[in-house]
């Protein structure tokens, strides 16, 4: 569940608890009014029976009125209305003590459920309460009762209130979602922006920071915190960037110096060492010849990374294309390769063409040392042709099929399908980081596909160019 959804729940329960409990409070206090009246009214009536019977008075009141009038000292009954002679209300006991004590007060919502429970039509529901009233010295106990005879009016305004109140809770928790939702947008609007900032930021630009609001809120403790690991990370990417251009710099002497003087062994003194020494010496050669080119490949991709971009000059790629295929045909012929072309004419690029060529120079080398036959031979295609939107070229191969995982990491630096196979063919897992990067400098894009197509694999190499000129 996603937070905006978790906030606006929340606002939504906890204001209808509270409609709730407000709407129960009112409508108790609305339904209770009206007895809070009676009953005051009954105590008034009560002290004037009580005042009138001390004066020895005739006691006037109105003729459904139930009225008991005792002595507290000893509980002898000193006046019953005309009413209370012919309805006689239930009691708990007769017994003066409890008489005294009890209260046979109902609440609004108790007189409304012994309604709606069902009394006989020809029984009356009384209101009743008991007042302890001194006066002239004398404590005196008043039961009085009234009857409830209006209660299905009573009922009609409970239902009336009911459904106003069921209608206006439908319409807050209505107002309540779409309020929720505004207040949890305008609450996490600063979080999308972050997510949005921090979600474009990678190794390419590094030197991007979230911006930090004025409010000096949780938001901004967030961006200031993103910001601090930004800075980290930049630092270690730098310093690792740094680390490799130097060791690979340092690197390139010595293994140019073993080289040098393992050729020398080779060349004066090979015929008078043993079988075995001479084969160690070739196989340390070839070591070494690999560890150099290791290196050359690790210079570029930090002379790359360290470029901020490229020169822009017109570079013909039709002819650079085919002048590599020129050169890499002989390799492609002695390793029975079959090379097909369909170049475009006339297509130019903006850009750096050295960089280029080497970039091309690894595609070619990749789709010749990982062919593999497939349906009966082994084949390369170069396409480069120009549309309205890019510049594409593209180099396949007959292969081994890559699944998604791997078509994804192939440009990955030291990444290697097949690490031992690799190892033999002398790859580095640096020539497509090498040409990803080429390309991405010059405001391109680069990506590698693997599919079967007449029974047969070809992987993909795709560079696309949107910045080439038409």
């Amino acid at each position: 569940m996603k937070i905006r959804t978790r906030i606006t729940l929340f606002v939504v329960l906890s204001g209808l608890a509270a409609s709730l409990l407000l709407s129960t409070w009112l409508i108790g206090e609305l339904l209770e009014q009206p007895f809070r009246f009676l009953d005051k009214s009954l105590q008034e009536e009560s002290e004037r029976a009580v005042r009138m019977l001390s004066h020895e008075a005739d006691i006037e009141m109105p003729r459904t009125t139930w009225m008991e009038i005792r002595d507290a000292a000893d509980g002898k009954i000193l006046y019953r209305s005309q009413s209370a002679e012919v309805v006689g209300l239930n009691s708990t006991n007769s017994e003066a003590k409890d008489f005294e004590k009890r209260d046979t007060r109902m609440t609004a919502l108790a007189s409304i459920f012994r309604y709606l429970r069902g009394v006989p039509g020809d029984r009356t529901i009384y209101r009743t309460k008991i007042f302890e009233i001194a006066h002239d010295g004398g404590l005196f106990l008043v039961r009085i009762a009234r009857p409830m005879d209006k209660l299905d009016k009573l009922e009609e305004g409970i239902q009336r209130a009911f459904w106003t109140v069921a209608a206006s809770l439908i319409f807050v928790v209505m107002a309540l979602i779409a309020i929720g939702r505004v207040v949890a947008g305008k609450i996490l609007r600063p979080v999308k922006n972050i997510m949005a900032l921090a979600r474009n930021i990678s190794d390419k630009n590094l030197t991007e920071r979230i911006p930090v609001g004025r409010e000096r809120d949780e938001h901004a403790e967030l961006s200031e915190t993103l910001n601090r690991m930004l800075d980290r990370l930049q630092f270690s990417f730098a310093r690792q960037k740094e680390f490799l251009f130097d060791t690979s710099h340092e690197l390139k002497t010595p293994l140019t110096t073993i080289r040098m003087a393992v050729e020398e062994m080779n060349a004066e003194d090979g015929f008078l060492l043993p079988k075995e020494a001479r084969d160690n010496l070739s196989r340390m050669e070839s070591q070494v010849i690999r560890m150099e080119r290791l290196v050359k490949d690790l210079l570029s991709l930090s002379a790359l990374e360290a470029l901020p971009n490229v020169e822009r000059n017109p570079v013909r790629v039709d002819v650079l294309l085919s002048s590599l295929i020129d050169e890499y045909r002989f390799w492609a012929d002695a390793e029975n390769i079959r090379v097909e072309t369909e170049i475009q004419e006339g297509l130019v690029l903006l850009g750096d063409e050295e960089k280029l060529r080497r970039s091309l120079s690894n595609a070619m080398d990749n789709a010749i040392k990982y062919n593999e036959e497939q349906a009966g031979e082994r084949l390369i295609t170069v396409r480069a042709f120009e549309s309205p939107e890019a510049l594409t070229i593209i180099v396949s191969n007959t292969g081994e099929a890559l699944s998604m995982e791997e078509s994804r990491r192939v440009f990955d630096q030291f990444y290697r399908v097949g690490k031992t196979q690799s190892s033999r063919r002398g790859g580095s897992g640096l020539g497509l980081a090498i040409i990803k990067k080429t390309v991405e400098l010059h405001q391109g894009e680069a990506r590698f596909e693997s599919a079967t197509t007449e029974s047969r694999n070809m992987n993909r190499l795709i560079l696309s160019f949107s910045s080439a000129p038409t």
